[in-house]
């Protein structure tokens, strides 16, 4: 699409990326670029982009299909509901701003929309490429001295969960893409982004980059016109065995403390409730489900932001943060049944089940379209953990847009359709050649 001005001609093509660019400048990773690595009394774009997101998604309405039309007025209903009660009880229309942008950034979903509305496969690659140049600079310009054994025995990590989880869509789409074009730079990349998701330590996207890999696996086997090779498919368990391999026997002798290190932190995965912050998580589990049960349909909204802060340290007998800042809760689940009970949290979670579900029902999948629903159904995961990031909600938008792409024969970076007599040939084919290979 071209925008004429007189004699000035304006491609829109990339303008993605603007809106890219903005989303992920919500999170550290990014905003670390802007302020040095230092901390800033600026803060990140969040609420902006969210009075944005509000506003911009109304003219977009036409865009979308009849149920996330209907979705839409529901949330904008509920969200118009919301000011009238803040206007009402308190005198003011936006009493509380930490609660209302708990709900204004589901319209990030819609206003995706406006960028993604004709997706094409290479809009995820330049974003996956992106991420991976983003991550790289934050590292080496700032963070260089968090890249060693000791740091990681230490458990002083780099980044922060939420950055962790961003670099884990790069890392599944070039998961994804090395099984259905088996381009060796897709699988260094795929290997290279996961060994820095298990160095940085978040055993919550460890858990949600097993599950995505597993998850991937599955759909690329039922759902995309090419299967993986058995080249492909020995690439993927040869090589990580014998590096991960060499590198276990060269840090059990140097350094077998970081070893221990691993141990105890899958340890504290399997024994959540009284290890490591599993252990913090579920007592702030405890201290707000009462509340939770007291205020099932709608919660609290805005008096649970006056309540005061329940959750305590049990050696201190200390509050863990300062009342009127919010509670701060490290759970998707916990947060928003708490502000917005049963109802509030059915209409944030909905266009994300609605994008798995139609993405069920497509005959086939690209493996852009694998990647997006796979990092979608991780949410659901991270969000027993964390609450969700917000460029998570632009992504879920970009998923949205893509359910309508359709790959063909003419685009240079995806594989034509296959009927099923040629996808038997190419297999078969694939088969002999790659049998052929190891023999000699």
């Amino acid at each position: 699409m071209k925008i004429t001005y007189g004699n000035l001609t304006i491609s829109t093509k990339y303008t993605y990326l603007v809106f890219i660019l903005l989303l992920f400048l919500t999170d550290y990773l990014y905003f670390d670029l802007i302020t040095g690595g230092e901390p800033s009394p600026l803060p990140t774009p969040e609420k902006y982009l969210a009075v944005i997101a509000v506003a911009v998604s109304i003219l977009l309405f036409g865009l979308f299909t009849p149920f996330i039309q209907y979705w839409m007025m529901i949330a904008y209903l509920y969200f118009f509901a919301l000011v009238v009660e803040s206007f009402f009880v308190y005198g003011s229309f936006l009493v509380y701003p930490h609660v209302f942008s708990k709900i204004m950034c589901l319209f990030l979903v819609f206003m995706a929309g406006m960028f993604f509305s004709k997706p094409e496969p290479q809009q995820l690659r330049n974003i996956a490429y992106f991420i991976v140049v983003g991550f790289f600079l934050n590292i080496l310009l700032y963070k260089r001295e968090y890249l060693t054994l000791g740091a990681f025995v230490q458990t002083e990590r780099a980044i922060q969960a939420g950055s962790t989880y961003l670099i884990m869509l790069p890392c599944i789409y070039f998961f994804n893409k090395y099984l259905v074009k088996e381009r060796p730079l897709h699988l260094v990349l795929f290997f290279v982004m996961l060994g820095f998701i298990l160095f940085l330590q978040h055993r919550t996207v460890w858990v949600c980059t097993t599950i995505s890999l597993v998850v991937s696996v599955l759909f690329v086997y039922y759902k995309s016109p090419v299967r993986p090779s058995v080249t492909a498919r020995l690439s993927l368990v040869v090589f990580p065995a014998m590096v991960g391999m060499a590198i276990f026997l060269f840090v059990l002798s140097e350094r077998p403390e970081v070893i221990t290190q691993f141990f105890n932190r899958v340890s504290d995965i399997q024994n959540y409730e009284s290890q490591g912050t599993g252990g913090w998580r579920y007592q702030q589990f405890q201290s707000y489900m009462p509340f939770v049960e007291q205020n099932p349909i709608f919660g609290m909204r805005f008096a649970g932001f006056e309540l005061p802060i329940q959750f305590y340290s049990e050696d201190a007998d200390i509050a863990y943060f300062e009342d009127g800042t919010g509670h701060h809760f490290h759970s998707f689940y916990l947060d928003k049944l708490f502000y917005f009970g049963l109802f509030g949290f059915i209409i944030i979670s909905v266009p994300s089940i609605y994008i798995i579900i139609k993405y069920l029902r497509l005959k086939s999948l690209s493996p852009e379209q694998i990647t997006l629903l796979v990092f979608v159904v991780s949410g659901f995961a991270y969000g027993l953990s964390y609450n969700w990031p917000f460029y998570y909600y632009g992504i879920i938008g970009m998923a949205l847009a893509f359910t309508e792409y359709e790959p063909n024969a003419e685009e240079t970076d995806e594989e034509p359709e296959l009927t099923a007599q040629q996808k038997k040939q190419l297999n078969e084919k694939k088969t002999v050649s790659n049998y052929s290979e190891i023999l000699t």
